[in-house]
């Protein structure tokens, strides 16, 4: 079996650094959307605290039926509000794990592919550093032989 051609090789790790490339563009994408997904989260947290330390104190003072109805109805609302966000939160949290482990996979396939080339490009050298110590052997070879017949022609003569 012959070895792959060093070209097809190439055009191999520039698609797997094509691969890699988009990968971190979607970590990166993936990330961004769990910060922004994040910040909503404690902007919704953040409301919330607000809002129960401002009407706690309205409705220890005064407070009608109606009024205490209105709180927990709103006070419904912004939890599920808040635990529908916490669940795109977990979802982006999610999706960026997935990247980041794609992103890893496609870094070691182009590592791989590298250090195939590296290895390729090794043996090669071998096999021309090899070539050329067979030719100069032969030469010194032929010019050993060429000098002992010279000596042996002028020896008879």
């Amino acid at each position: 079996m012959s070895p792959p051609d060093p070209r097809s090789l190439q055009t191999l790790l520039e698609r797997e650094q094509h691969v890699r490339d988009a990968a971190a563009r979607a970590l990166q994408q993936a990330q961004a959307q769990q910060a922004q997904a994040k910040g909503q989260v404690d902007q919704l947290a953040a409301y919330r605290a607000d809002y129960v330390d401002r009407w706690s104190l309205r409705l220890s003072q005064t407070a009608t039926i109606e009024i205490l109805q209105c709180y927990r109805s709103f006070m419904q609302r912004l939890d599920q509000a808040l635990a529908q966000q916490k669940g795109l939160f977990g979802r982006a949290e999610a999706t960026t794990v997935a990247c980041r482990t794609a992103l890893l996979d496609a870094e070691r396939r182009v590592a791989a592919v590298q250090k195939l080339l590296e290895r390729r490009a090794g043996e090669q050298r071998l096999v021309l550093q090899r070539s050329e110590q067979r030719q100069a052997d032969e030469s010194a070879q032929r010019m050993g032989w060429a000098a002992s017949q010279l000596s042996s022609f002028t020896a008879l003569h």
